[in-house]
């Protein structure tokens, strides 16, 4: 490992575990909080689209709900059982057990609403240049649930190499690699290699984001200028009121997505290629909280919302409902 890099410097020169572990402890309340708007929004929007034949923008909706729930049961558990850590009620080998678990089901499933929110708004933004393309939604479905198998493969090499080889999962995925799924490989070919190039290290360190979030966010930006154009030129495109409203609606999505899931991986690359210098290690795990959980966390929180008001029919049942439930909370007390 070159001594000179940011990288190295950040990330194999760490603290103790449980001061690692203070600034991701310190946002378990907010996380908590968006992580029990989201489940309730998200089974909301689910429940509306379950009762209908699912088109391809109503399909996509209820997937990206479904993978946000998964990841805010994951990041609930994983906030608790932390905050329990800092605070000495459980161990580290306890804390692994439950890193492990909130681990495989927050990063697969948050990956796999990333590639969900790709596929809507490329899908999206094909329709827009070619009006009478038709997708097969069977094929969309198809390659949504094989997507999760690389991840699931990666996984189970982050937990042989960590936990079962190095017995430090958390020590590894809150410090060393900052939540980072498929670091095993590049920790694998760390410690196996005679020749050690830091240069390879850095692209199989990189590879696995790069295709689940960099590549996908780059592609979203030019779904979304195409998007904005074709909505500015409108008359170009011959779009009806009800695919002007989709698209606006995917438009917004896009453009959440794009500015809660940038930030982190903007910030990772920085340190990989010397762009940026951390002054303190606890600025840097804080930042990685901020911008690794609580973001992402927002954006599963916002995403049901903008559907929610986007859809009149679904705006009108969600605010019967919420009638519904303070009228029988007055009828109790």
């Amino acid at each position: 490992m070159a001594n000179n890099s940011t990288y190295a410097t950040v990330y194999y020169m760490t603290p103790s575990l449980a001061h690692i572990l203070e600034p991701y402890s310190s946002i378990s309340a907010p996380c908590i909080i968006l992580g029990m708007i989201t489940i309730t929004l998200n089974i909301f929007v689910i429940n509306y689209y379950r009762k209908g034949e699912l088109s391809l923008v109503p399909f996509l909706y209820t997937m990206i709900a479904s993978a946000d729930i998964l990841t805010s049961v994951g990041v609930i558990h994983q906030s608790i059982a932390l905050s329990l850590f800092t605070k000495g009620s459980i161990g580290e080998t306890a804390s692994d057990k439950n890193t492990i678990v909130c681990f495989t089901l927050t990063q697969v499933s948050y990956r796999s609403s990333v590639f969900y929110n790709l596929v809507l708004a490329v899908s999206r933004t094909l329709l827009i240049l070619r009006p009478f393309f038709q997708i097969k939604i069977n094929a969309v479905k198809l390659a949504c649930f094989l997507y999760i198998v690389p991840w699931l493969i990666l996984t189970a090499i982050d937990i042989y190499q960590f936990h079962f080889v190095e017995n430090k999962f958390t020590t590894n995925v809150y410090s060393y690699y900052a939540l980072q799924m498929g670091s095993g490989l590049s920790d694998i070919y760390e410690n196996s290699s005679y020749n050690y190039n830091y240069d390879i290290f850095t692209f199989i360190s990189l590879l696995p984001d790069a295709i689940a979030f960099i590549i996908p966010v780059l592609i979203i930006i030019i779904t979304c200028v195409v998007q904005l154009v074709s909505l500015h030129r409108s008359s170009q495109f011959q779009f009806s009121s009800t695919q002007r409203h989709v698209t606006i609606t995917v438009l917004l999505i896009s453009s959440l997505f794009v500015v809660c899931n940038s930030a982190f991986y903007g910030y990772l690359t920085s340190l990989y290629l010397d762009a940026y210098y951390v002054t303190s290690k606890a600025t840097h795990f804080t930042i990685v909280a901020v911008l690794g959980i609580v973001l992402p966390m927002l954006n599963a929180a916002l995403n049901p919302v903008i559907i929610i008001t986007r859809s009149s029919q679904l705006r009108v049942k969600f605010v019967g409902s919420m009638r519904r439930i303070v009228s029988s909370v007055k009828w109790e007390r």
